[in-house]
């Protein structure tokens, strides 16, 4: 287990996938680890997909480069080249507005201060707790589907993307990420009914 932001030197990583004839790699690497690594794994001459989980957050884009290119795939919420039109017009017009480096699709940061308004008007107050009990089960109708609070432990059940980065220009990759050139296609939209966990949080709820 590699110590996070440590390693420099991903060769003898990338040669152990090599001789394990791995045509897959899934990988919870961030930030300058999964850069390095991708970008290793490119000059290796590496054939492997690599399956991430944070690739498409902010910043690593522009650090994985054409090296991510038909190599990289990751889960997340939502893509620019998965809005519609509309969508896409309003949230490039913000983009120019606010002199944003990203597109703008962090759905999380949509979703979180929408039903939290929700939940304070449905329970007609701020106070935290009623506002917390609001939100059982509320539904969000978001861009890529619904997805809703589950009550027994406050998880957020929602839709997940599996994207691929790839060349800009090209059917379902409109639009690039970071200016790269480069940007996610949609692989498949899992719905939220599909991603429905057993696993539970054994919450202890204040009295209303």
């Amino acid at each position: 287990m590699m110590s996070l932001g440590k390693v420099k030197d991903f060769a003898p990583y990338v040669a152990k996938i090599r001789a394990s004839e791995a045509d897959s790699v899934l990988t919870g690497n961030r930030g300058n680890d999964l850069s390095l690594n991708i970008k290793t794994s490119n000059e290796a001459g590496l054939k492997s997909t690599y399956y991430t989980l944070l690739a498409a957050f902010f910043g690593t884009p522009a650090a994985i480069g054409a090296a991510g290119a038909d190599r990289v795939k990751t889960l997340y919420a939502w893509n620019i080249n998965a809005a519609d039109a509309a969508r896409q017009k309003t949230l490039l017009e913000y983009k120019i507005k606010y002199h944003a480096v990203t597109n703008l699709t962090y759905l999380p940061a949509h979703r979180v201060p929408e039903m939290l308004a929700s939940a304070m008007n449905k329970a007609g107050s701020a106070d935290p707790v009623k506002v917390a009990y609001a939100l059982e089960g509320m539904k969000f109708d978001g861009p890529s589907g619904a997805s809703w609070m589950r009550a027994d432990d406050h998880q957020m059940i929602s839709p997940i993307y599996l994207l691929s980065f790839a060349k800009a220009g090209q059917p379902g990759v409109e639009i690039d990420e970071e200016k790269t050139g480069y940007g996610w296609k949609t692989d498949s939209l899992i719905a939220a009914k599909d991603t429905v966990s057993n696993v539970k949080c054994q919450m202890e709820r204040p009295s209303r």
